[in-house]
Protein backbone atom coordinates (compact mmCIF):
# COMPACT_ATOMS: atom_id res chain seq x y z
CA UNK A 1 0.00 0.00 0.00
CA UNK A 2 1.17 3.20 -0.71
CA UNK A 3 1.07 6.72 1.04
CA UNK A 4 -0.31 9.52 0.16
CA UNK A 5 1.80 12.56 -0.88
CA UNK A 6 2.46 15.52 2.20
CA UNK A 7 0.90 18.85 1.30
CA UNK A 8 4.40 20.06 0.26
CA UNK A 9 4.94 17.27 -1.89
CA UNK A 10 1.11 17.90 -3.40
CA UNK A 11 1.87 21.77 -4.31
CA UNK A 12 5.26 20.53 -5.32
CA UNK A 13 3.68 18.40 -7.80
CA UNK A 14 1.37 20.92 -9.10
CA UNK A 15 3.73 23.38 -9.86
CA UNK A 16 6.01 20.89 -11.97
CA UNK A 17 2.76 20.35 -13.70
CA UNK A 18 2.04 23.75 -14.31
CA UNK A 19 5.11 24.34 -15.83
CA UNK A 20 4.94 21.17 -17.36
CA UNK A 21 1.98 22.47 -19.40
CA UNK A 22 3.89 25.75 -19.71
CA UNK A 23 1.14 28.18 -18.18
CA UNK A 24 3.57 29.92 -16.62
CA UNK A 25 6.30 31.05 -19.11
CA UNK A 26 8.06 34.23 -18.46
CA UNK A 27 10.03 34.19 -21.56
CA UNK A 28 6.88 34.90 -23.85
CA UNK A 29 4.93 36.16 -20.91
CA UNK A 30 5.05 39.50 -22.30
CA UNK A 31 4.67 39.21 -25.92
CA UNK A 32 1.65 37.82 -28.03
CA UNK A 33 2.35 35.27 -30.70
CA UNK A 34 0.22 35.65 -33.88
CA UNK A 35 -1.04 32.53 -35.75
CA UNK A 36 1.05 33.59 -38.95
CA UNK A 37 4.38 33.87 -36.73
CA UNK A 38 4.01 30.21 -35.50
CA UNK A 39 3.35 29.48 -38.99
CA UNK A 40 6.23 30.75 -39.72
CA UNK A 41 8.39 29.52 -36.74
CA UNK A 42 6.94 26.17 -38.11
CA UNK A 43 7.80 26.66 -41.74
CA UNK A 44 11.57 27.36 -40.83
CA UNK A 45 12.36 24.55 -38.31
CA UNK A 46 13.97 21.67 -40.19
CA UNK A 47 12.63 19.05 -37.50
CA UNK A 48 9.34 20.11 -39.35
CA UNK A 49 10.35 18.96 -42.42
CA UNK A 50 12.10 16.28 -41.47
CA UNK A 51 8.87 14.88 -40.07
CA UNK A 52 6.81 15.78 -42.63
CA UNK A 53 9.40 13.40 -45.25
CA UNK A 54 9.48 11.26 -42.76
CA UNK A 55 5.71 10.24 -43.15
CA UNK A 56 5.37 11.05 -47.16
CA UNK A 57 8.08 8.45 -47.36
CA UNK A 58 6.71 6.08 -45.04
CA UNK A 59 2.64 6.39 -46.60
CA UNK A 60 4.45 5.87 -49.58
CA UNK A 61 6.39 2.50 -48.98
CA UNK A 62 3.64 1.55 -47.19
CA UNK A 63 1.36 1.67 -50.21
CA UNK A 64 2.42 -1.59 -51.66
CA UNK A 65 -0.02 -3.26 -50.01
CA UNK A 66 -2.72 -2.15 -52.44
CA UNK A 67 -0.86 -3.57 -55.33
CA UNK A 68 0.51 -6.64 -53.49
CA UNK A 69 -1.76 -9.32 -55.73
CA UNK A 70 -0.23 -7.47 -58.79
CA UNK A 71 3.36 -8.12 -57.19
CA UNK A 72 2.39 -11.46 -56.69
CA UNK A 73 1.41 -12.02 -60.29
CA UNK A 74 4.42 -10.71 -62.10
CA UNK A 75 6.14 -14.18 -60.22
CA UNK A 76 4.72 -15.75 -63.67
CA UNK A 77 2.38 -17.94 -61.87
CA UNK A 78 -1.03 -18.76 -64.44
CA UNK A 79 -3.80 -19.18 -62.57
CA UNK A 80 -5.57 -16.16 -60.33
CA UNK A 81 -6.23 -18.48 -57.67
CA UNK A 82 -2.40 -19.24 -57.02
CA UNK A 83 -1.77 -15.83 -57.29
CA UNK A 84 -3.87 -14.93 -55.05
CA UNK A 85 -3.20 -17.68 -52.95
CA UNK A 86 0.61 -17.21 -52.65
CA UNK A 87 -0.35 -12.88 -51.28
CA UNK A 88 -1.11 -14.88 -47.77
CA UNK A 89 1.94 -16.37 -46.40
CA UNK A 90 3.59 -13.58 -46.29
CA UNK A 91 1.39 -11.38 -43.97
CA UNK A 92 1.17 -14.97 -41.90
CA UNK A 93 4.78 -14.45 -41.38
CA UNK A 94 4.47 -10.47 -41.04
CA UNK A 95 2.25 -10.87 -38.36
CA UNK A 96 4.42 -13.46 -36.71
CA UNK A 97 7.28 -11.34 -36.78
CA UNK A 98 5.49 -8.61 -36.05
CA UNK A 99 4.11 -10.18 -32.51
CA UNK A 100 7.57 -11.74 -31.52
CA UNK A 101 9.31 -8.78 -32.28
CA UNK A 102 6.64 -6.51 -29.84
CA UNK A 103 7.20 -9.28 -27.08
CA UNK A 104 10.87 -9.21 -27.60
CA UNK A 105 10.97 -5.43 -27.18
CA UNK A 106 8.54 -5.52 -23.81
CA UNK A 107 10.64 -8.60 -22.27
CA UNK A 108 13.97 -6.28 -22.88
CA UNK A 109 12.68 -2.67 -22.66
CA UNK A 110 14.34 -2.02 -25.73
CA UNK A 111 13.03 -0.18 -28.44
CA UNK A 112 15.66 1.22 -30.82
CA UNK A 113 16.48 -1.72 -32.16
CA UNK A 114 12.85 -3.24 -32.36
CA UNK A 115 12.08 -0.30 -34.34
CA UNK A 116 14.96 0.49 -36.01
CA UNK A 117 15.66 -3.75 -37.54
CA UNK A 118 12.69 -3.88 -39.20
CA UNK A 119 12.70 -0.72 -41.38
CA UNK A 120 16.32 -1.70 -42.20
CA UNK A 121 15.55 -5.28 -43.06
CA UNK A 122 12.26 -3.48 -45.12
CA UNK A 123 14.86 -1.11 -47.14
CA UNK A 124 17.22 -4.85 -47.77
CA UNK A 125 14.29 -6.50 -48.93
CA UNK A 126 13.34 -3.23 -51.13
CA UNK A 127 17.00 -3.27 -52.58
CA UNK A 128 16.78 -7.00 -53.23
CA UNK A 129 13.41 -7.27 -55.00
CA UNK A 130 14.46 -4.30 -57.17
CA UNK A 131 18.08 -6.38 -58.12
CA UNK A 132 16.94 -9.46 -59.16
CA UNK A 133 14.19 -11.13 -61.24
CA UNK A 134 14.62 -14.47 -59.54
CA UNK A 135 11.21 -15.49 -58.74
CA UNK A 136 12.54 -17.62 -55.50
CA UNK A 137 14.05 -14.54 -54.05
CA UNK A 138 11.50 -11.79 -55.20
CA UNK A 139 8.49 -14.19 -53.17
CA UNK A 140 10.49 -14.29 -50.02
CA UNK A 141 11.35 -10.39 -49.82
CA UNK A 142 7.89 -9.50 -50.37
Amino acid sequence: MTKSPSPLERKLAMLRMVEDVGEVDEKDKDEEHSQWMGLTLAATDWKVWWLAFALLSQTVSLSFNVYFPTLTATLGFISTTVTLLLTAPPWFFAAFVLFFNAHHADVTKERFWHVSGPILLGIVGFVISLSTMNTAARYIVL
